[in-house]
């Protein structure tokens, strides 16, 4: 006999949703009976993920916000309890990457990464958890990365912001397991994305710099999105540590 699955009933965020490790995760959630919210800026491919994962039965639905609008996070928040009653885990995977050294990288990347990366988290982590003290616990799990805990040549904004990720839930869970709240920062190595392989385009071999860069990882290879969504559901399960404000980090 099959153990029903924890997750099962429950009701779920994405952000980064129309992202490949957000559309893993969002699939993986689905799979296990949540219902679950694709909430990402770009809504016409969440739309087109959400009918996907419709046709397979899963229960999606899709918001368009950008979040890296505090208020944008509480509008979020506020219409995902009110049409859905609850709000049981928030993943947080909405990301970019930029690569290039500290003196050459514009001022408007690094602003852009900062509000994806770091911003987003904050302001949906602050809304999230203000509903969930309410409910009497919930899952947070925000995707951070290897370079916010070990650094990345080549892209210390980059990691400056995953960095934030890391050292926030690391906080996030001091500050609220009395509150029932469990709150994990997943940091993978590279993996196997549209934005991974986007990130070498400026290079001279752009093919070249990314089998080399694969090769020096850990596994020798990059990660795919399904081994990312299988760890966030093995957390959102509650088969983790119940209170670990260290990162997870493959």
């Amino acid at each position: 006999m099959t153990t029903p699955s924890r997750i099962d009933g429950s009701v779920a965020v994405v952000t980064g949703g129309a992202g490949d490790i957000g559309l893993a995760i969002g699939s993986a959630l689905a799979d296990q009976g949540a219902t679950v919210i694709l909430a990402d800026v770009d809504e016409a491919r969440a739309q087109e993920h959400a009918i996907t994962l419709r046709e397979s039965g899963g229960h999606v639905g899709v918001l368009q916000v950008n979040l890296s609008d505090a208020n944008a996070a509480g509008d979020m928040v506020h219409r995902v309890v009110s049409e859905y009653g609850s709000l049981h885990t928030l993943v947080n995977a909405a990301a970019v990457t930029a690569r290039g050294r500290i003196y050459d990288l514009p001022e408007d990347a690094w602003d852009r990464l900062l509000a994806v990366n770091l911003s987003s988290v904050f302001w949906t982590c602050r809304e999230a958890i203000k509903h969930m003290i309410d409910a009497d616990g919930g899952v947070i799990i925000n995707i951070g990365s290897v370079a916010g805990v070990r650094g990345l040549p080549g892209s210390p904004a980059y990691a400056a912001t995953k960095g934030g990720v890391v050292a926030l839930s690391r906080a996030l869970a001091i500050d609220h397991a009395a509150d029932g709240i469990r709150v994990y920062s997943v940091n993978p190595p590279a993996v196997d994305t549209r934005l991974y392989r986007a990130s070498f385009r400026s290079e001279d071999d752009p093919e070249g710099s990314r089998h080399r860069f694969a090769a020096s990882e850990g596994a020798g290879r990059v990660l795919t999105t399904d081994e990312v969504a299988a760890l966030v559901i093995f957390l959102a399960e509650g088969r983790g540590p119940v209170f670990s404000p260290e990162p997870l980090v493959w």
